[in-house]
């Protein structure tokens, strides 16, 4: 329980905006409403600020933060949010947690918004959910709209892997979003 608490206050440290933690509500949740993407665009979108934690399957924690939100819309289409971040709590490498910046030359790449796609960040899914039965992450491409931590390089095993291993895709056991 500290260490979840640990990471909690870790969060709260890097958004830093104490009106959306005083206001925060559970929106959405994969084991309580279903791996379904459709049901997470129902739940999540035009909601404004959303933080997104994803669980997976071998206990490793990531997920990413945005003032924006997901907005209901076209397919394929992009959302800029140069405050949006994605961020490491465990994982495979035990690097530190991490917040990690969308690249200031590129904010409105920010949020990929794909109505049968999870919570996506970065084009070229940076960190995301591509699948509609949301059982499946993804950071195939970390590093190609958000900032790589310093010594690693784009496109290699160590940043496919960064977030929870596998080659870059890897199993779910939770994904929650919260809202205010």
């Amino acid at each position: 329980m500290k260490q979840k608490k640990e990471h909690l206050n870790l969060i709260k440290e890097w958004i830093n905006d104490n009106e959306f933690f005083s206001k925060i509500k559970l929106g959405f949740s994969a084991k309580r409403d279903g791996f379904d993407s459709k049901i997470f665009h129902e739940k999540c979108d035009n909601q404004g600020k959303t933080l997104v934690i994803i669980k997976s399957k071998d206990n490793y924690i990531c997920g990413g933060y945005t003032k924006v939100g997901w907005i209901e819309g076209k397919d394929y289409i992009y959302i800029a949010d140069p405050d949006a971040f994605i961020f490491t709590i465990k994982n495979p490498k035990n690097y530190s947690p991490q917040k990690i910046p969308i690249k200031k030359e590129n904010p409105d790449k920010s949020l990929y918004y794909v109505s049968n796609y999870g919570p996506t960040f970065g084009n070229g899914i940076d960190l995301g959910i591509n699948t509609s039965n949301m059982n499946q992450g993804r950071s195939v491409y970390f590093g190609y709209w958000y900032v790589l931590p310093e010594g690693i390089k784009y496109g290699t095993e160590e940043s496919n892997n960064f977030f929870a291993g596998h080659g870059g895709t890897w199993p779910i056991e939770e994904i929650e979003c919260f809202l205010n």
